[in-house]
Order: C-alpha cells, then structure tokens, then sequence
C-alpha cells in the first residue's frame, strides 16, 4: 500500500506489488484495482503486455469465486481479452502465450488453445506448463495415448513434478489400467519424500520402504508408525517441529499435497475395486490433514462403492460444509439422493451444481436420470445431450489446476 501511496504510476512497482497480493495475499481485487490505476501511463512502455498479463490472471481469479455460470462466463471474456493483449504487444512472450492458451482452454475454445500452445512450444520446447496444457488438450480429443506420450517426455525434463504425474497416472488409469498407474503413485510418494521430507513414518514409509509395486502390496499388512512432518516454514528451530492437525492448512502445505496423493490412489484403488486398501489411503489423508474437500469426496466415493450410501452421503456433506459451492461435492450429494429415490432434494442439488459449473457434464448425465425417474423424458433427453455435448471436450482433469 504504502509503495502504491509514494509511486502511484510507476509501472514496475505496480506490477510487483500487484502480483505479490494476488498470489501471496490472494486479493484480486486489489491487484485488479492497482493494474488498472496505470494502464494510462503504460501506453508503449516495455512492460506494458506483464501489465496486461496481471490484469488477466486478476479477472481470472474473480471469475473462479463467481458463483453464478453467467458471470464467470462474462468475466472470463474479459480475462481472455486482457491475455490476447499481452500476446498481441509481445508475441515472442511465451508465458503470456501460455496464459492465454490455458484460458482458451477453460472457455473450451479447444483448438485455438491448441493453436497457441504450440506456437509457444515453438519458442520453448521444454515449457512445463505449455508440454502438461497439451497433454490436457489432447485428453479433451479423448486422444489418450498421445496425451500420455506427451506427459512421458514432459517428465523426462520435469522428473519432480507431481501435477504432472498426477495427469499421468489419470492417463494410464484410462489407457493401460491400475497396474502402471500404482507403480506410478508409488514413485509419486518418493518424490514427495525427496522434495518435502526424508522421514519413513506413518504409511508413506511403509510403502515407499517396501520393494514391492503398490498393485502387489495389500496395504494393511504393513506395519507402520505414526507419521510424523517437519514443516519447512517452522522447522528452524532446532528441526524439531513436526506436524500436528492443530496447524492451519496454510502453515503446512507439503502435507496437504501428500494428503492429495494419497486421495488420488484411494481413486486407483477404487478403479481396480480395492476398497479396502482404499480405506487406508483415505485414512492417511484424514490423519495428515481432514480439512481439503476432496478428503471427504474421496472418502465418500469409496463408502459409495461399498454401497454405504447413507455414510457417503455424510460425506459428501461434509465437503460441502468446507466449501458451499463445490460443483463436485453438490453433484455427489445429488447422485446419492437419487440412488436414495430422494428425486426433488436430488434436482435441487444437481441444478445448483450446474448454475456454478455449467460444464459439468455429470451433473447434467444425473439430472437427466432424476427427470427420467420422474416421468419428465424430454427434460431428460435434453439433459443427456447436453452431458453428451460437454463431456465430449472435458478434459480428463480440470485445466484450472494448472
């Protein structure tokens, strides 16, 4: 504030403060604010299209907290027109040609993201985010087994990446199965271990410490003990702070993200009908950190395929507790109460997962069942072609994670 206060129109000053409250703050608005208060003075100055660029990636995140489809939409318009700028001023600039093909690719303008994405790879071959947004691209062609040759020679210059391998084990999931994809959930952990934490407690140790593959390891036969984690912001002193579920999420995120993966293999597990082992995944992740959304939907998942659906739908319940407006958990919740013949409370959350994600193409597929179920076939039939229609360019994980 006080910088902005003493150099209202110093354009470096602006973008470095802007993108520091928007990415260590995540205050958009405020970065939007001060963006726009020295477009006038950036007129042919030679970071005029970085200007541009924060101002994209700004609406962009406006846009994601919209709650209604119809803002986002109109929001997102206008984040791709501020991207388009930036390439338009420097062509050459492969993050902004980036930026604006991820964009195009959450609007599912589908091939002219594909069009830019390769004309930065083009100018950077070995572009991280540009070799995973083509693989994600591919996938939303259903062109699998491009995608994941595309995810292999990514990861050959990005061995660490776990996004990466997150994509990657989707992949196989799709295109070879649970074997190879457990093998790679298990070079996944040592690769947590090896960025974030040497220690061999808890379940990460067991498997990663045993020599067999994920797929031939019933995981409760393993003896553990209970994990321990240093926090790298804390661990300072003395190295002696370790983890406990009392930290705020913020404080330590290398445990969120092994608490992710562990939810990622509960769902290979799930695909190969391992509930059991499954159940354990889920555990793990409930003991490092309970509070992601996605520990619930998991857990939810795996209690449904058991046909618990009374538990899974306290679940799915709980997500919705941690974040209100997540499509995914209101469309679990919604396929739940149909499969309960609960048709009214299931249309009323299945709409309102629509209204904020209206390419969700599961949400609309069970709608159409909830209005098959109450006689209403031409709704239905509209709602089917409509999943059909999204489904059809979804790409096999969301491009916003990116």
């Amino acid at each position: 504030h006080e910088c902005i206060r003493v150099f209202p129109e110093d354009i470096c000053i602006t973008i470095m403060a802007a993108n520091f409250v928007l990415e260590s703050m995540c205050n958009p608005q405020l970065c939007l604010k001060w963006a726009k208060g020295v477009l006038h003075v950036a007129k042919d100055h030679y970071l005029e299209p970085k200007l541009y660029l924060v101002l994209g990636k700004a609406q962009s995140v406006i846009a994601l907290k919209e709650l209604t489809f119809e803002k986002q939409q109109l929001l997102q318009k206008e984040s791709l027109e501020y991207f388009e700028r930036a390439v338009k001023l420097d062509p050459q600039g492969v993050e902004f040609i980036f930026q604006y093909a991820l964009h195009l690719a959450q609007a599912r303008e589908i091939s002219a993201a594909r069009e830019q994405v390769q004309n930065a790879l083009g100018l950077s071959h070995d572009h991280t985010g540009c070799l995973h947004l083509l693989a994600l691209l591919l996938t939303s062609d259903k062109q699998y087994t491009e995608a994941l040759q595309i995810c292999e020679l990514a990861l050959q210059q990005h061995p660490d990446n776990l996004s990466l391998l997150k994509t990657k084990i989707l992949l196989q999931v799709a295109n070879l199965g649970v074997h190879p994809a457990l093998q790679t959930c298990k070079q996944a952990l040592k690769i947590w271990q090896k960025l974030y934490s040497d220690d061999t407690s808890g379940l990460i140790g067991a498997v990663t410490q045993d020599d067999h593959s994920l797929y031939d390891l019933p995981l409760k036969s393993l003896e553990r003990d209970e994990p321990t984690f240093v926090t790298p912001d804390i661990a300072s002193d003395a190295g002696s702070s370790h983890f406990s579920t009392s930290y705020s999420p913020a404080l330590n995120p290398p445990v969120i993200v092994q608490a992710h993966i562990w939810c990622l293999i509960a769902d290979v597990f799930i695909n190969g009908r391992r509930f059991s082992d499954a159940t354990l995944c889920v555990q793990e992740a409930q003991f490092l950190a309970s509070y992601p959304p996605v520990v619930s939907i998991t857990n939810g998942k795996v209690l449904e395929s058991e046909n618990q659906l009374e538990i899974a739908l306290d679940q799915y319940n709980n997500a919705l507790a941690l974040q209100p407006y997540n499509s995914s958990a209101l469309t679990h919740v919604g396929r739940v109460l149909h499969l309960q013949d609960k048709n009214e409370e299931a249309e009323k959350h299945l709409r309102e997962a629509i209204s904020i994600d209206r390419l969700n193409h599961e949400a609309w597929f069970w709608l159409g069942k909830v209005f098959t179920a109450q006689k209403e076939h031409e709704h239905a039939t509209d709602c089917f072609k409509t999943s059909l229609q999204f489904e059809s360019s979804a790409p096999i994980q969301a491009f916003q994670l990116l």
